[in-house]
């Protein structure tokens, strides 16, 4: 809020309100607007600073990493079924029927 009011009304936006808000968006795994919030907080912050923005920096770069890791694993489990089923599929006689034995 603060973040938005500052920026409408064209002031420089507190970096403690960043910071917040970037600790904020890591909690909820929004990792692209946490990433655009640490990169703004990093061009403001002081030299002391910068450390805790290159913490929040990596945190945001291994959530990134296991979404990434994630999807490519759910690809892979899908791809992999449906590999399994089509094998199925071509090794299944079509016409052959067991008849019940009298």
């Amino acid at each position: 809020m603060v973040i938005a009011l500052c920026t409408k009304e064209k002031k420089p936006v507190p970096i403690k309100a960043l910071f917040r808000a970037g600790k904020a968006l890591v909690a909820l795994e929004r990792w692209k607007e946490a990433k655009d919030v640490v990169d703004r907080g990093k061009q403001l912050a002081s030299e002391k600073d910068k450390k805790d923005w290159e913490l929040m920096d990596k945190d945001i770069e291994t959530g990134w990493r296991r979404v990434v890791e994630r999807a490519e694993r759910i690809r892979r489990e899908k791809q992999g079924k449906f590999a399994l089923q089509a094998a199925i599929e071509v090794r299944r006689p079509c016409d052959i029927r067991v008849m019940p034995k009298s």
